[in-house]
């Protein structure tokens, strides 16, 4: 074994040790961060770009969690809980799946799809991907629905990216997807949007998602 290929067991073996630990301190989902950047380096050594590309963005994604978790991580009491307190609720009807994820679960034991955030504040969170595996049946209307309701009742402010996901044909255009997010309170431009909490909540016009 040469150096440049132990050099990459060891970043990607450092990789799945930091992963597997997140959740006992923010400090290691830096330091996973820090192992993706030895996985992004070893690929571009190797001369496997893509997979070198592909480690570097997940570097910057890990960073970004851990400035969200720093917050999470710090005692907080009275309306500085107020994302805490989301999320806490939120793992009562969607459980948590990694990575900032949480995916709302059918009574049959499929599920509807998932929702990843990134924590920018104590009040206020980025939804970084929300996407169902059965568009246009009613699964993203009812957890953006959820997300809302709880975003009125602890005070939390929602910030978005009008980015289709899954596969080409996307199943709704940007603009389409942007009239979606306005119908339950989202304003803004493609680039950034954003969602004040209120009460009640009021129900879209429509139900196209």
């Amino acid at each position: 074994m040469d150096r440049l290929t132990a050099f990459g067991l060891i970043a990607v073996s450092l990789m799945l040790i930091f992963y597997a630990l997140e959740k006992r301190s923010s400090l290691f989902v830096l330091a996973f961060a820090a192992a993706c950047v030895m996985g992004s380096v070893y690929g571009f050594l190797q001369g496997a770009w893509p997979f070198g590309l592909v480690e570097g963005v997940w570097s910057l994604v890990a960073l970004r969690r851990w400035w969200g978790l720093r917050y999470r991580r710090e005692p907080t009491t009275g309306d500085d809980r107020n994302v805490a307190n989301f999320l806490e609720d939120l793992s009562t009807i969607a459980p948590r799946a990694g990575m900032g994820a949480y995916v709302f679960v059918k009574p049959e034991g499929s599920n509807h799809g998932f929702v990843q955030f990134i924590v920018e504040s104590p009040r206020r969170l980025t939804i970084h991907r929300i996407w169902t595996h059965e568009p246009l049946q009613g699964s993203g209307s009812l957890m953006l629905g959820q997300l809302c309701d709880l975003a009125d009742r602890h005070g939390v402010d929602l910030e978005l990216k009008v980015i289709p996901i899954g596969r080409k044909p996307y199943p709704m255009t940007r603009d389409q997807l942007k009239n979606w997010y306005e119908q339950y309170g989202f304003e803004g431009t493609h680039k950034k949007m954003i969602r004040k909490p209120r009460n009640p909540v009021s129900a879209p016009v429509a139900d196209v998602a």
